[in-house]
């Protein structure tokens, strides 16, 4: 049986018409978690079920609201163990997608889809039951305490005015990565037997952007992934990665902090891969101080007839791949009397591969060993320097613009496509 929910909206300019179409049979029963002595672990594999399909028409001022029963969108395909028909409990996996339609529409708009799912209340939704964006349930969405937002961008004049965005979810049949938090998290999911599972709730919000909005708009909205790197986030379940949608020139704004045992977080990093470790060093009439990544290179060459560097030995230089071009940047250009040079072992003979007094890049050659120490360079001068700026590694063959090395929730997003940031560890 096919159930089609429509709803039509007039007004001076545009209709707005928002249907429900599901491809399996609903019946009006909210699911029921189920403590896990109940369950089996699955046998044979089981025909997966047809798609369920949330459809929405869009245009300006949209602002609806819809009901998902997870229970009668679930995938037996996905699922750890049996579990009867029309109940969600740990061990259950399903999928849906949210179809966003703006061809009834001749503006562009900016859409808003909020997941209501009371994260971060065990009591109101399963914390344990988690979203992802991907069909291996890879990559979680990230969520604030109650909801997770997805937001997106129609232009006008698109030849396809059409979103589907797949939503996969997993209530896994045991969460975490140590004794310990498995054992706390057999406890949540266990305060949900007997209990209802409320049907997720979706708000859509759409609106109109004029050409003078687009730069400021989600059109300039990208995905980073936050790579846990071995680590693991409180209220994703056992995903070591999670999706958050950032603002091209807009600030990360919060980003959660991942634990690893045995381990100690030390912070976010993207795409710059130099961490230089705090140093004050003089050298011929030379002064380097670098706090923070940032450098001051001040005083006079005494010994002018030769160029001079001021070494800083790289315990925490990256290590790169063979084959893989970098680019090495500054902030600034340094008026040809600084440069900034990588050192690397190459066939056991210390080898300045990279070296910029804007930019410069090089391809990895095969023979490299390692990284071993990065210097500001002086040429022969006896000139005096006073100059403060930023020096970026970055992976490829342009210069971007410059970001620190750890990335924190004041940190503007200089990369206009989706990109990782990923967690830096330090052994206990």
């Amino acid at each position: 049986m096919k159930r089609d929910t429509n709803k039509k909206i007039h007004n001076k300019r545009l209709s707005i018409v928002i249907f429900i179409i599901l491809a399996v049979a609903i019946v009006l029963i909210v699911g029921y978690a189920y403590a896990k002595y109940v369950t089996s672990k699955r046998g044979e594999a089981q025909a997966e079920i047809a798609e369920w399909n949330v459809s929405i028409n869009i245009a300006d001022n949209t602002d609806e609201n819809v009901e998902i029963d997870l229970a009668n969108t679930r995938n037996k395909e996905k699922e750890e163990v049996d579990v009867q028909e029309g109940v969600v409990a740990p061990g259950t996996a399903g999928k849906f997608n949210i179809e966003v339609n703006a061809e009834n529409s001749d503006v562009s708009l900016e859409y808003e889809i909020t997941m209501n799912a009371d994260y971060g209340n065990n009591e109101k939704f399963p914390k344990n039951l988690i979203f992802y964006s991907d069909e291996n349930m890879e990559n979680a969405f990230y969520h604030t305490d109650n909801a997770i937002e997805l937001n997106g961008f129609i232009r006008y004049d698109e030849s396809n005015k059409k979103r589907t965005i797949p939503i996969y979810w997993k209530w896994a049949y045991q969460t975490g990565a140590t004794d310990e938090e498995r054992e706390k998290n057999d406890g949540l999911d266990s305060e949900w037997m007997g209990k209802s599972v409320n049907p997720l709730e979706l708000k859509v919000v759409a609106r109109q952007v004029n050409a003078n909005q687009e730069e400021n708009s989600m059109a300039n909205q990208y995905a980073v992934t936050l790579d846990t790197n071995g680590g693991t986030l409180e209220g994703y379940g056992n995903s070591e990665k999670v999706i958050k949608q950032v603002s091209y020139g807009g600030q990360y704004g919060e980003l959660p902090t991942p634990t690893r045992e045995g381990y100690t977080f030390k912070g976010w990093n993207g795409k710059n891969l130099l961490n230089i470790p705090n140093t004050k060093k003089t050298l011929n009439g030379l002064n380097l101080d670098i706090s923070n990544n940032t450098f001051h290179v001040s005083g006079a060459n005494t010994k002018s007839d030769k160029n001079y560097g001021l070494i800083v030995f790289g315990t925490n230089l990256p290590t790169l791949e063979k084959g893989k071009t970098y680019t090495l940047s500054v902030s600034k250009k340094l008026n040809g009397l600084l440069y900034a040079q990588v050192n690397y072992s190459n066939n056991g003979t210390d080898t300045g591969l990279i070296s910029t007094s804007n930019y410069g890049t090089v391809t990895v050659p095969e023979s490299y060993v390692k990284t071993n120490s990065f210097f500001i360079g002086v040429v022969k001068t006896a000139t005096a320097i006073n100059e403060q700026f930023t020096v970026q590694l970055e992976e490829g063959n342009t210069a971007t613009p410059h970001e620190p090395y750890f990335v924190t929730e004041n940190t503007s997003v200089t990369q206009n496509k989706n990109h990782t940031l990923t967690a830096i560890w330090e052994k206990n």
